[in-house]
């Protein structure tokens, strides 16, 4: 029960914290007991390191580490990039610089995030008065619609191709096959489940694909498989 509890701990932390939080914030939010049992009392402030060498076997691949700088981060497995536009909106433009300060990536990497949405057009890039270059969230439903290769009737084409009699597709295997935007893919995937033409299921097989592969539902669910409601109609 011990090491169940303390996964289940951390997510409801994580959950409140916009997925992630500082590794040396954790035992702050720790009873004693809890500390003790993971030998945390002996220091005041133990590192981040030690706070991660003490609870890496009890979470095993439930969560994710990333560093910004000298601080360590602890993270839900999500996608990079649904870090990043959750803390965009699309009318409070946000200075890239500040906003990479708040997120649990090195520079490199929030480089490389940002680099892909911009991309994609999830993202959009204004300059204030001073000519300083500022990011606010794109209109998902503007970029599907702009790009014709973002349809449902390709959706449909690619599970068609993987269900083979199958019924249940796995959803890794279909966001691979598409190569789309993780959140263009997610944002389709709501949009058929919404319209009940899709049901999503949840999945053991965390082994076979990587955590960020999947699709999370606002509890943080992780749903592994889809498959198609007979006699809908899908319009483009």
């Amino acid at each position: 029960m011990y090491e169940k509890s303390i996964p289940d701990f951390i997510q409801t932390l994580l959950e409140n914290s916009k997925g992630f939080m500082k590794v040396k914030d954790l035992p702050a939010h720790m009873s004693f007991d809890t500390r003790r049992k993971l030998g945390l009392v002996r220091q005041k402030k133990p590192s981040a390191i030690a706070i991660k060498k003490a609870i890496e076997l009890k979470i095993k691949d439930r969560f994710i580490f990333s560093k910004n700088g000298g601080t360590l981060y602890i993270l839900v497995p999500r996608d990079p990039s649904d870090f990043v536009t959750a803390s965009l909106s699309r009318d409070n433009p946000v200075s890239p610089k500040m906003l990479q300060r708040s997120l649990p990536f090195s520079r490199s990497d929030f480089r490389s995030i940002l680099n892909e949405l911009a991309e994609s057009g999830r993202i959009t890039t204004i300059y204030d008065d001073n000519l300083v270059p500022k990011i606010i969230l794109s209109d998902v439903n503007a970029v599907i619609s702009a790009k014709s290769e973002y349809t449902r009737e390709r959706f449909k084409e690619a599970f068609d191709e993987l269900e083979h009699g199958r019924v249940f597709v796995n959803i890794p295997e279909l966001r691979k096959k598409l190569a789309w935007p993780h959140d263009v893919f997610d944002d389709m995937l709501r949009k058929l489940r919404d319209e009940e033409v899709i049901v999503l299921h949840v999945t053991d097989r965390t082994k076979d694909f990587e955590p960020e592969e999947f699709f999370y539902e606002n509890d943080n669910s992780r749903m592994g498989m889809v498959t198609w409601n007979e006699g809908q109609q899908i319009d483009s």
